[in-house]
C-alpha cells in the first residue's frame, strides 16, 4: 500500500460497533501452528473445505464471522468525523 495508512484496529472496532459497514460470512477460522497449511497464519475456510467427504483436518463448526467487504468511504467518513469531534469538543 502506498500513499496511505492501514487502520486495521479502528476498522475492526467500527465493524464491531456498526455491522452495516461490512459484508460478513460465518465460517471456520484456525491459526495454523503445525506447518500443515501455512505455519503461523490465520486461515479461514471460505470455500467450505471442512465439509468435504475427505479428511482435511478442519472442525466442521463455524467459529467466526469474517468481513468480506467493507464500505471504505463510509468508514473513513465516520472515522474522520469522530476525530474532528474530539478536537472540537469544549474543554
Amino acid at each position: 500500500m502506498t500513499g496511505g495508512a492501514a487502520m486495521h484496529d479502528p476498522l475492526a472496532l467500527a465493524l464491531a460497533i456498526d455491522e452495516s459497514l461490512g459484508t460478513f460470512q460465518s465460517t471456520r477460522v484456525e491459526v495454523e501452528t503445525d506447518g500443515l497449511w501455512t505455519r503461523g497464519m490465520t486461515v479461514a475456510d471460505l470455500r467450505g473445505v471442512r465439509h468435504s467427504p475427505w479428511p482435511v483436518g478442519w472442525e466442521p463448526e463455524e467459529n467466526a464471522r469474517v468481513a468480506l467487504d467493507v464500505d471504505v468511504a463510509g468508514f473513513l467518513s465516520r472515522f474522520s468525523q469522530r476525530l474532528s469531534s474530539l478536537v472540537e469538543a469544549p474543554a
